[in-house]
């Protein structure tokens, strides 16, 4: 009899639970269908927003079932389509608050103006540029509906936008590029305290590397204690229970290395980076082009290299000339030249994170304006070089140094430059520095033995012939002219 009576209570939770986002969902479905042209505007936009609350209280309440999943991935539910009842939402809203906005602007017009632009931008977006261009409109809308505190449909109705955007767009969405806007989703929805969202979207990634982001991310959210235990502890999930599917052991570990640099406090010894440098394998993706993994790469390897660069010095447990060599290992593990075009001369992601890491050993301030111009603007590899060049020619006796002009100079242990600048990549960039400093004998040396014959070489002579740091009516001695003239 008692075990009657449990399976009784078992099989009737079950059913509760089955039905309670059924009920939800019915009075969602209810609700628009009373929406006509025959309600009042404002009718219309408190219909909209019941029916986003109870589609969000289905994802917060009940993560795992069917319809939320299907919500999740903006999947209709029979006649019910929630990319076709948001887009007519936001039209009425932009249409109602444009007449407002006309007569009273305030901050909150701002809101809907980025809800706006981000909502066409999902639709129209064909390039990587593009779509994440739109997502930060949406991420702008949350920020200022949230930071106004006004009504919270209007967050929701952003946060819905923003889950939906990479679907609506004209990209053909794969398990990564979803769970990567995913993962910026789960801080987003922390930031504003909806842990149980945050938890299903979670729960429904379909990328290990992007879980163990959304993990470090709601532990970070629950002051949970990052520390040696607590590393080790995902260093052993990494290896046992992540599949080495297409890069998901790496990204794992780049992302747990991020956290780890930030969050802990323990000294982090060399056997800890590679430990965190263990994976590179990035499978199909090693040759197969997909700029969203390579985008999310770089600046995941960016990050670990500016954290090694600048951890304080107590918790460092590597000396500083150890600095270059870990930040070379670190670009150099992985494929990252997958979406190179050398007749564009671009995506060459190698070069970049090498030389991301020397230019932090320099100056943290270029390094962050170099950073910004191979992420945001897509710098060529050729005015990658220029800039590398250039903020070295900023420390003349360490150019000097590197190039092998002097012997040493101090930080020339540190950083390396020396292969780029004896290279053929390098050579225009190099010879104008050198002008700058003034040296006659070597910028001639460069022009007439290395670059005669190249199609730079008027621009050269120009160069040199208009350079202010060298004076043209001095007489500049470089050798015994008339040795070398018998002598050849």
């Amino acid at each position: 009899m008692r075990l009657f009576f449990v399976l009784f209570i078992v099989f009737f939770s079950s059913i509760n639970a089955f039905a309670e986002p059924n009920a939800l969902l019915g009075e969602a479905i209810k609700k628009n269908l009373s929406i006509d042209d025959n309600l009042p505007q404002e009718d219309k936009l408190k219909a909209y927003q019941e029916i986003f609350n109870l589609t969000d209280k289905i994802i917060s309440d009940y993560p795992g079932s069917d319809q939320t999943i299907k919500l999740l991935s903006n999947q209709k539910i029979g006649e019910f389509d929630t990319q076709l009842i948001r887009s007519n939402y936001i039209n009425e809203l932009t249409e109602y608050y444009d007449i407002i906005c006309e007569t009273s602007p305030n901050f909150l017009c701002l809101g809907f103006v980025s809800l706006k632009v981000g909502q066409s931008g999902c639709e129209s977006s064909n390039d990587v540029r593009s779509i994440v261009d739109a997502h930060q409109n949406l991420k702008n809308a949350i920020d200022i509906f949230s930071s106004q505190q006004d009504d919270e449909a209007f967050v929701k109705l952003a946060l819905d936008l923003y889950r939906s955007c990479l679907s609506n767009s004209r990209f053909i969405a794969t398990d990564y590029s979803k769970d990567l806007f995913a993962t910026d989703l789960v801080k987003i929805l922390l930031k504003l305290n909806k842990e149980g969202t945050a938890k299903a979207t979670i729960q429904n990634m379909k990328t290990p590397a992007f879980k163990v982001s959304g993990i470090l991310a709601l532990s970070e959210y629950q002051n949970k204690l990052f520390d040696r235990v607590f590393f080790e502890r995902l260093i052993k999930f990494i290896k046992e229970d992540v599949k080495d599917i297409n890069g998901s052991k790496a990204t794992s570990s780049l992302a747990l290395a991020e956290d780890t640099f930030r969050r802990s406090e323990f000294v982090i010894k060399v056997g800890d980076i590679d430990d965190l440098m263990r994976y590179s394998d990035l499978g199909e993706y090693s040759s197969k082009c997909d700029p969203f993994v390579v985008r999310s790469l770089v600046q995941r390897i960016f990050n670990f290299q500016y954290n090694v660069a600048t951890l304080e010095r107590e918790r460092r447990g590597y000396d500083k000339n150890e600095i270059s060599h870990i930040s070379r290992s670190i670009g150099d593990e992985y494929g990252l030249d997958a979406c190179r075009k050398k007749s564009e001369d671009t995506g060459e992601y190698s070069l970049s994170t090498m030389l991301y890491g020397n230019i932090l050993l320099l100056s943290k301030e270029s390094a962050k304006e170099f950073r910004r111009g191979v992420i945001d603007e897509d710098w060529t590899s050729s005015k990658q070089i220029d800039f590398a060049v250039a903020t070295l020619g900023n420390f003349e006796d360490l150019f000097k140094a590197e190039y092998g002009l002097i012997s040493s100079a101090k930080g020339s242990g540190v950083v390396n430059f020396e292969i780029l600048l004896k290279s053929d990549r390098a050579l225009f960039p190099v010879y104008k520095q050198i002008v700058n400093f003034g040296d006659v004998c070597e910028s001639s040396k460069i022009l007439f033995q290395r670059i005669k014959g190249r199609e730079y070489y008027d621009d050269a002579i120009e160069y040199i012939i208009n350079s202010e740091s060298i004076d043209m009516n001095k007489k500049h001695e470089c050798g015994d002219s008339e040795l070398e003239l018998l002598l050849n």
